[in-house]
């Protein structure tokens, strides 16, 4: 939709990015849960660089609020 702003287009990919990051913490849990110590450790750095791109995402979302804040 040509109407959608970029703040919103990046609060979408910030609700993509915190259900991702929940992904990956489930899939530890379970690894855990089963002994699968070796997929843990996959998982776990995995979740190491998607907690990169929320906190990207995250501080994208904070600039363009406070820019549209001080119009």
């Amino acid at each position: 939709d040509p109407r959608t702003t970029v703040t919103q287009c990046l609060q979408a990919m910030l609700t993509a990015e915190l259900t991702d990051n929940a992904g990956w913490e489930l899939l530890i849990e379970l690894a855990d849960g089963l002994g699968f110590q070796e997929m843990k450790a996959e998982f776990e750095t995995a979740l190491a660089h998607e907690e990169e791109h929320l906190q990207n995402v995250r501080n994208w979302v904070s600039d363009m609020v406070l820019e549209q804040a001080q119009v």
